[in-house]
């Protein structure tokens, strides 16, 4: 080939010629692509697709130390005997085999009473008979008492209303037998007995009538308080 002929294939290749080599180290690798979050992924630190429970939800294990696992541990723990009571072993009528018996006695002989469970708060516990007729007595008592009571402060209010009526007619029947003497307001019952009356003589029997009912009343008071 004449050198004429090469020229243009030299130009044609002197890009090529100019690059630099491809050796280890000349090259950037791929940025990879950012891995899509699944929804309901957790912060930093989380798996995606895996959802993290909030603490406190029903299916969180809480990890109990102490005296609360002792407890817990008591109550999922089967009961220990008490005592070392064999269990009765029969014959079978029927199939002749040996059997073991177990009733309420060799339990209760094995691993003791069970205790009654309290019930819970706010519960309706019914009340024993006994107790429930104690507190109806005294729920009776303290009532007649109560009326009682309110008796006896009525009669003494009565019984003071009586004394001042008794007071009031004696300085009344005075003042009708004494003219100098000085009569007192009168009553609804006073004007009343000087209005029926024609004389003076029937307006001190008036009077003294009803000084005797009023003292008759107060003597049945007093009688009634003295029991």
């Amino acid at each position: 080939m004449r050198p004429a002929r090469l020229l243009p294939l030299l130009f044609a290749l002197a890009p090529f010629l100019a690059a630099p080599p491809a050796v280890a180290g000349n090259y950037r690798p791929l940025k990879p692509s950012p891995k899509k979050t699944a929804p309901g992924a957790a912060a930093k630190g989380t798996p995606a697709g895996k959802s993290v429970r909030p603490a406190g939800d029903a299916g969180t294990m809480v990890e109990l130390k102490g005296e609360a696992a002792r407890e817990r541990i008591a109550d999922l723990a089967p009961p220990r005997p008490i005592a070392d009571v064999p269990y009765p072993v029969v014959v079978d009528p029927k199939t002749g085999q040996k059997v073991i018996v177990i009733t309420n006695d060799v339990l209760e002989r094995r691993f003791g009473r069970s205790r009654p469970t309290p019930p819970p708060p706010g519960a309706n516990i019914p009340m024993p008979e006994p107790v429930k007729r104690l507190i109806d007595e005294q729920r009776k008592e303290a009532e007649a008492r109560k009326q009682a009571e309110q008796a006896a402060r009525e009669r003494q209010e009565k019984i003071r209303q009586l004394e001042q009526e008794i007071a009031h007619l004696e300085r009344r029947i005075l003042a009708i037998r004494n003219p100098f003497y000085r009569m007192p307001p009168r009553d609804q019952a006073d004007r009343q007995e000087d209005a029926a009356a024609k004389s003076n003589v029937e307006r001190l029997a008036a009077a003294e009538s009803r000084l005797r009912k009023l003292r008759e009343e107060l003597a049945k008071l007093k009688a009634q308080g003295a029991r």
